[in-house]
């Protein structure tokens, strides 16, 4: 437990934004889990039950997570953001790979 909290501590100063090429590069891997990383971020569950309805595949559910997230967040949705709520919800591989791990 005490080294999850160092990693995230250090993920914290990751702070170059989160961008469209991010998005490309993971969308697909989160398609399995937005719904949970939703969650984490802070999203509306009200949200999150209208993408349900709204779209027909997870990649696109994925897709408008992080979108949702980019707009509310602005200059505070950084790569190591991102990462941190990957790994808070058991996803340390897509942390990685949006890391460039």
């Amino acid at each position: 437990m005490f080294l999850f909290f160092i990693t995230v501590e250090l993920l914290k100063k990751r702070t170059e934004p989160f961008t469209s090429y991010h998005l490309l590069e993971i969308k697909e891997d989160v398609g399995t889990c937005w719904e949970d990383l939703g969650q984490a971020l802070g999203i509306n569950l009200s949200i999150l039950q209208n993408l349900k309805d709204d779209y027909r595949t997870n990649r696109e559910k994925a897709n408008e997570v992080l979108q949702i997230w980019m707009e509310k967040n602005g200059t505070d949705a950084t790569v190591g953001c991102l990462a941190c709520k990957l790994m808070q919800i058991g996803h340390k591989r897509i942390a990685e790979k949006l890391l460039g791990m």
